[in-house]
């Protein structure tokens, strides 16, 4: 069973076989209870006190839009609960937002300060027309999510994930929201590079450079992955 609660809430993930040897509760924490101390450590605090209530916890990471400044600061700010989840007998893992985008969060205003879902500009990264996805008339996305098969994307995609590795070294990675070909877009990404193939091969593709990175710095670590794509480019 599997319960969402909105956000700056947790996931959690329930499975019933108590011999099972991987982790059988994860709470995933949004980007603002991430970076508001107390909510994160009275929750440590609470599962410290009932032990194996929770085994492992995926702390919600900077998207991959951003500054390779901004991400240093802001996973340096999660890096300080891994020895609190240690001392908690909690796994301390990484869940990656927009991964491929909600779109929305690529979008943000001078005045805007950093959230879950606007950064201010000055903490975006530039691409090319040739990072974001083509819709089924030729035209760039207008909530400018990637497309996965740029060679553009990928490289930031590796960039990206060797910092977040690097960094926090965490036990689990799960590049899973928002890996969404069939779902904001109907049917994904339209470029020639993408035309007629599957969202999971696309995404696979895709997700190599997580592996490659995870190659250099950080070999152990797991991959968890979610895909919300019914359709396929045509």
């Amino acid at each position: 069973m599997i319960l969402r609660c909105l956000f700056p809430f947790a996931v959690l993930l329930f499975a019933f076989d108590a011999s099972a040897a991987e982790p059988f509760i994860a709470i995933r924490q949004a980007m603002p209870a991430v970076l508001h101390g107390d909510f994160i450590g009275k929750t440590i605090e609470i599962h410290a006190r009932h032990p194996g209530s929770c085994d492992e916890i995926w702390f919600d990471a900077p998207d991959v839009v951003c500054t390779e400044k901004f991400a240093r600061e802001t996973l340096g700010r999660l890096l300080r609960w891994r020895t609190a989840c240690e001392k908690a007998g909690i796994r301390f893992s990484v869940q990656q937002g927009n991964t491929l985008g909600h779109g929305q969060c690529l979008r943000g205003t001078a005045e805007a300060k950093p959230s879950f879902s606007t950064y201010a500009p000055g903490d975006l990264q530039t691409f090319t027309d040739d990072a974001w996805m083509v819709d089924a008339h030729g035209g760039r996305l207008t909530w400018r999510r990637f497309c996965p098969s740029s060679p553009e994307t990928i490289d930031a995609a590796y960039r990206y994930a060797k910092l977040v590795l690097q960094t926090l070294r965490p036990y689990s990675y799960w590049p899973d929201d928002d890996l969404r070909l069939g779902f904001c877009t109907q049917r994904g990404c339209f470029c020639e590079r993408c035309r007629g193939r599957g969202p999971e091969e696309l995404l696979a593709g895709y997700l190599k450079a997580y592996r490659r990175a995870a190659d250099e710095v950080c070999p152990d670590v797991r991959f968890g992955l979610q895909t919300v794509a019914p359709g396929r480019p045509e």
